[in-house]
């Protein structure tokens, strides 16, 4: 679900930081061949279970009879007693201090000083355009550990924010920002420990001062400034709350506890409210969106107050709205698997009487914006991001050419401009912020924010491939090595998915991906079903009780890499987090013959009581619920947790988590770790990491990130090989 604004809006766009079937599970053998650990002596792969043999005990875990009927299935549920973050803490501290054992057993020639040199590479955050002024955050210097905020006149910028000032612990984190229309005023949300709970600040951007005001509970909150700079609309929370979204008018100057409710009271508490301003001002959209799957739109004229219903149950999902000259114009999935803009007249607002302004085609619609006269729309053709530009009547008129396949994010601009703003990266081009001018279309964009990165783009090889899912269905796999690469079956390979929301995998630089294919391993992204690249069907053939879809994919993804001669079982790591990390956990349960080890983040194991837990309830529209009779059998069946069993010799498994993540609570991991621990006839390592004040992945400073990344990085070399001693050992 996007969230939609007008200019001088913004919120969160939570397509991007996001169930069936029982497999037959075989055991995994740990096959010969040898790679590098404690230093330079060489070691056989099976080094991982030995080593695990003579790790300390695993941490006691209680296992009690719990079993309750649930819609006529039984249900046990051993580590219920987990969900008591009080009782089980000294598990999880006994957990990681026996991780912490594992890993420092395990030292790999130059690994640290390369994890350290890529994960120094710079940040650019998404921008924003204020008047003639741009806005982002920024690190890029070596020294610093979180990213600073930048606005830019001209050539030149400056800090409006710098977070390792505010903060000597490198806890505090900018999680959005948003700047009034002439660019004067900045207001944006802190958070500590990566919780994501922003308070609400505002900055004089003339002279650097902040305002009195202050307004807690500001999570992701979409901002709407009036153009004379008096106030905005915005959204947020009940204190304490993760649900029953409001949206409310702040005067500057006011004290926010007396600011007017807008809307949201005695509404359903998992909806989720967003706003966008018109470009005159006189009317603000309220979008009541419920889940990823339909949206309802209300209209209030400022003037008079009065809020109408403008769109009630269409059926479909409205991902964007903007208001101008009079019209609405939407980015809506309503008879367009694909997205199509449609405009509506708040007169006559009933979807059959819509105007198609730029109709669905082969390429899905991610997002779009209006700049005076022009629809500049964010596609997706070939699983790679481009700009198309049309005028208000659907009449195309050029298009932005990327300088690479790969992904773009945060388009901006700024009412009665033709300027725009945005970051584009691929695998092998670092996140590079551009403008651009719409009335010099065909000069292209300008880089104006660059990041450089230690890694030669000649050196490296990226394919992009179909391959046939269970069904015969094609699905797309990005492949990533160094050039020169014998396909032999031998090198260590990284297949990562995440396969739900809409999210689209297009190609994108990551500092973990650079580290591991420098370091001479394969790695793979699969668009598996469940994400957007191609549609609106592509995702909803990967949602609740056609879920299992998702994991056959990434499955036969695995198989392709291994039929095609890329890797091997004993090679192979799967990786996700968040919704990736419940695919990590379903792979361990139904596909665990075909890799060596996994790594889940921050993941959901739980599938049963996922719910319980805020804010699981928004996600209800995406798994279902197995609090209802007809989704409690397709979710038992594949919940990870639930789908242990005993006797099974189970893959390698890190389970990395965090104490204070608002969005997947940890007891996922715990339970789930604590099940494989108790069941597995294996020796590979099962392992659990508590990040204390950490959350969902936002805020963390650069040394965490290293050692959490330089962590994984052992831990998968231990089990599947150090691709540089792999490569090494065969001459290459």
């Amino acid at each position: 679900m996007a969230s939609g604004k007008g200019f001088g809006c913004a919120g969160p766009i939570i397509r991007r930081f996001s169930l069936l079937g029982m497999g037959l599970l075989l055991c995994v053998s740990f096959s010969s061949g040898c790679a590098h650990g404690n230093g330079s002596k060489p070691l056989c792969d099976s080094t991982a279970a030995a080593l695990a043999a003579g790790l300390p005990p695993v941490p006691e875990a209680k296992r009690d009879a719990v079993k309750e009927n649930l819609h006529g299935y039984e249900i046990r549920d051993p580590y219920r007693w987990m969900e008591s973050e009080e009782k089980a803490l000294p598990w999880a501290e006994a957990q990681n201090a026996r991780t912490r054992n594992y890993l420092d057993s395990f030292q790999y020639p130059g690994l640290r000083e390369q994890v350290e040199s890529f994960f120094s590479v710079g940040f650019i955050s998404d921008p924003a355009l204020g008047g003639s002024r741009l806005f982002y955050m920024k690190r890029d210097g070596e020294n610093l550990e979180q990213p600073q905020l930048f606005v830019r006149e001209g050539n030149e910028e400056r800090i409006l924010v710098d977070l390792n000032r505010i903060d000597p612990e490198f806890k505090t984190a900018v999680d959005w920002f948003v700047p009034s229309r002439d660019g004067r005023y900045l207001a944006y949300g802190l958070s500590k420990d990566g919780s994501e709970n922003s308070t609400l600040s505002v900055l004089n951007v003339d002279n650097g001062t902040l305002l009195a005001d202050r307004i807690p509970e500001t999570r992701h909150s979409d901002v709407c400034w009036l153009p004379d700079n008096s106030g905005f609309y915005y959204t947020r929370y009940p204190a304490g709350d993760q649900y029953n979204r409001r949206a409310y008018f702040h005067k500057l100057g006011d004290d926010p506890k007396n600011d007017p409710l807008v809307f949201g009271e005695k509404r359903d508490k998992a909806h989720f409210t967003g706003l966008g301003l018109s470009d005159d001002a006189r009317h603000l959209i309220v979008a009541e969106h419920h889940g990823w799957t339909e949206t309802d739109l209300y209209l209030l004229e400022r003037e008079s107050g009065k809020l109408r219903p403008l769109v009630l149950d269409p059926g479909a999902s409205i991902h964007a709205y903007h208001m101008a000259k009079g019209k609405i114009y939407i980015l809506t999935n309503k008879d367009a698997p694909n997205f199509r803009i449609a405009a509506i007249d708040p007169k006559n607002p009933a979807p059959e009487h819509w105007q198609t302004v730029v109709a669905e085609g082969d390429r899905p619609m991610e997002d779009f914006r209006i700049h005076g006269n022009a629809l500049v729309i964010q596609t997706l053709a070939n699983v790679a991001n481009r700009l198309e530009i049309f005028d208000l009547s659907g009449k195309q008129t050029g298009m932005l050419t990327m300088p690479a396949v790969g992904m773009l994010t945060g388009v901006a601009g700024n009412w009665g401009t033709s300027r725009i703003a945005f970051v584009f990266n691929s695998f092998f081009y670092p996140p590079t912020l551009f403008t651009a001018d719409l009335e010099k279309i065909d000069q292209g964009p300008e880089k104006t924010v660059e990041i450089l990165a230690p890694i030669q783009p000649e050196d490296f090889q990226v394919r992009q491939v179909l391959y046939p899912s269970y069904d015969g269905t094609k699905v797309n796999l990005f492949i990533v090595h160094k050039k020169g690469l014998a396909l032999d079956g031998e090198t260590p390979t990284l297949l990562y998915g995440y396969g739900g929301f809409q999210v689209n995998m297009a190609p994108y630089f990551s500092r973990r991906v650079a580290t591991w294919i420098e370091r001479g391993g394969v790695y793979a992204v699969a668009n598996i079903r469940g994400g957007g690249e191609f549609g609106e069907r592509w995702h909803k053939a990967g949602m609740r009780e056609k879920k299992f879809q998702v994991f056959e994919d990434f499955e036969y993804a695995a198989r392709y890499l291994i039929r095609e001669g890329y890797t091997k079982p004993a090679r192979l790591v799967v990786e996700g987090g968040s919704n990736g990390g419940l695919l990590v956990g379903a792979m361990m349960t139904r596909s665990s013959e075909l890799f060596a080890a996994a790594v889940g983040s921050v993941g959901l194991y739980d599938m049963v009581r996922y719910q319980r837990f805020p804010p699981a309830e928004l996600w209800i529209p995406e798994y279902g619920s197995a609090d209802r009779p007809e989704d409690t059998g397709y979710m038992l069946g594949y919940s990870p947790y639930h789908q242990v069993l005993p006797g099974v010799r189970y893959p390698a498994f890190f389970g990395h988590t965090a104490d204070t993540d608002t969005r997947v609570h940890w007891l996922h991991t715990a339970k789930f770790v604590a099940e494989l621990q108790a069941d597995t006839a294996g020796k590979a390592p099962i392992l659990m990491w508590l990040d204390r004040r950490a959350g969902h992945g936002a805020g963390k400073g650069k040394t965490d990130i290293i050692q959490e990344y330089y962590d994984k990085f052992r831990f998968m070399f231990s089990v599947v090989g150090d691709p540089a001693a792999v490569r090494k050992a065969a001459g290459k």
